[in-house]
């Protein structure tokens, strides 16, 4: 059975912290690197800055194929 691929927005700033965003928050991530060992591969990036003189920033696009890791049961 074909499983549809994940999707996941990540905040990555200047100095490495990496955050996901989910459920219109964010939680702290070990880091883009560690997401790309898991799976995951960028598709989008779009760099944004909240206001003048902040971090500079960048939400990506991350997709991963829907095999999971192992935790999903078999569900589609």
């Amino acid at each position: 059975m074909d499983r549809k691929s994940e999707l996941l927005y990540v905040i990555l700033d200047d100095s490495g912290l990496c955050r996901i965003v989910r459920d219109q928050a964010t939680e702290r991530a070990e880091g883009l690197p560690s997401l790309l060992a898991d799976g995951w591969r960028p598709v989008r990036e779009t760099p944004f800055n909240a206001a003048q003189g902040t971090t500079p920033t960048v939400l990506i696009l991350l997709e991963r194929d829907g095999k999971g890791r192992g935790g999903d049961f078999g569900f589609a």
